[in-house]
């Protein structure tokens, strides 16, 4: 896949966690951990499973955020998340396949973009 439909991808995403109602969810457990979250926020990953939602976000273009979100309302626990720096997130993960780095390179470009501001963002 060229860069720049990676990049419109990413900002897909990005839009639709920031902009969308849907992504409510999503979002609030983000402010809690980055109160002043803006929009450098990009969707790495996203895995819909019965029950519960798996996302690897990239924040600030600084900090990879794993989540896991139940889309049952009756769990005790129905968030998970985890905060991890990008240098140590990459120590990890020595090896990744050619897509995911891609994007991940992508993402991080983009963090450092100036984005126009939308309407509607709060």
């Amino acid at each position: 896949m060229p860069l720049s439909t990676i990049a419109e991808e990413l900002e897909k995403s990005r839009d639709a966690l920031l902009y969308n109602p849907e992504g409510s969810v999503l979002l609030s457990m983000l402010k809690l951990f980055f109160p002043n979250l803006g929009d450098k926020v990009f969707i790495l990953d996203w895995i819909p499973e019965p029950g519960i939602e798996f996302y690897t976000l990239l924040v600030d273009g600084k900090d990879i955020v794993k989540g896991e979100i139940s889309t049952e309302s009756d769990l005790k626990h129905p968030m998970v998340f985890k905060v991890t720096p990008l240098r140590d997130y990459l120590k990890t993960r020595p090896t990744m396949s050619k897509r995911s780095r891609k994007e991940l390179n992508t993402a991080i470009k983009l963090s450092k973009t100036p984005q126009p501001n939308k309407i509607g963002f709060t």
